[in-house]
């Protein structure tokens, strides 16, 4: 029976609106969502000015849920396949949550309010604010008997534009669940880099510095005995002594391996002085270039 962390379904999309990088999307799709969260923790203010019980649960959530967001946004970078599929499990059921305070404020919205123009207070502080803005003559004391009337004709005009406006951010959400999905699922079966609009470089593999001598030293020249050049490993001694068993001639004696080595010196400090002074070349060649 399979489980929602097993749930692995196939990519669906290759783009973001058909337009950027599927890496791209979800990135932007992240930003959206932590701007969205920094919103709630400011909306936590609302504890000091009689914010329902329900604007406060969901003002924390945001702020606890940032972390999350921000934690996705480096998963995205890294492209780690497991995190970006564990992100599209967790803004999946972001959705499934905050479709569910959808849902209350739609209730609240279009059920609890009577939208007659009463003034409404949550807290005492906000009737004192009000009794406040009375007494310095800023807003009326006494409501318009055309209040209600007017109230519900502005509801009537606005409503329908809310139910869009809900829906659309509805299903938008769906779209960008789609992406983080396929997105995950490009990087599980190697295909992101083979998008179209996506990047075909790879990351660059760490090498260790032995590896990086050892596919760039330049072969010493030597006695005609001894083939071979410091990417074998061998020292001079080493490659001279080589060369002597390899002539079949016996041990060299101590003035014969003096002169070899010194010219086996010479010619390797002629081989890195050529490559310095080839380097030194291409950069006052670079310079030059760049002044015109």
């Amino acid at each position: 029976m399979p489980t929602f962390r097993g749930f692995q379904p196939p990519a669906l999309v290759n783009s973001f609106c058909g337009l950027l990088d599927i890496k791209s999307g979800a990135k932007i799709i992240l930003l959206f969502g932590a701007l969205n969260k920094v919103a709630g923790v400011y909306g936590l203010i609302s504890a000091f000015t009689g914010g329902s019980i329900s604007q406060m649960s969901f003002y924390i959530y945001s702020s606890v849920t940032l972390y999350v967001v921000v934690w996705g946004l480096r998963a995205v970078a890294d492209e780690s396949t497991h995190k970006c599929l564990k992100l599209a499990h967790l803004y999946a059921l972001d959705h499934i949550i905050q479709t569910i305070y959808a849902l209350r404020f739609a209730r609240h919205q279009w059920y609890e309010i009577p939208h007659d123009g009463a003034r409404s207070f949550n807290s005492q502080a906000q009737k004192d604010l009000v009794d406040l803005a009375i007494s310095r003559h800023e807003i009326p004391a006494e409501r318009p008997s055309n209040t209600a009337e007017i109230a519900h004709g502005l509801w009537e005009q606005e409503k329908g534009f809310t139910a869009f406006v809900l829906i659309l951010a509805w299903l938008l959400k769906i779209y960008f669940i789609v992406v983080i999905y396929s997105y995950a699922a490009h990087l599980r079966t190697n295909t992101y880099h083979s998008l179209p609009l996506s990047s075909s470089s790879s990351k660059p593999t760490a090498r260790s510095t032995t590896d990086q001598w050892a596919s760039t030293a330049p072969a010493v020249p030597t006695k005609p005995g001894y083939r071979g050049s410091l990417d074998d490993g061998l020292s001079i001694d080493e490659a001279l002594n080589t060369t002597g068993s390899s002539a079949g001639s016996g041990r060299p004696d101590k003035g014969k391996r003096r002169a070899s080595a010194m010219q086996v010196n010479a010619q390797t400090e002629d081989v890195f002085k050529w490559d310095s002074d080839e380097e030194e070349g291409d950069s006052k060649q670079g310079k030059r270039s760049s002044d015109k």
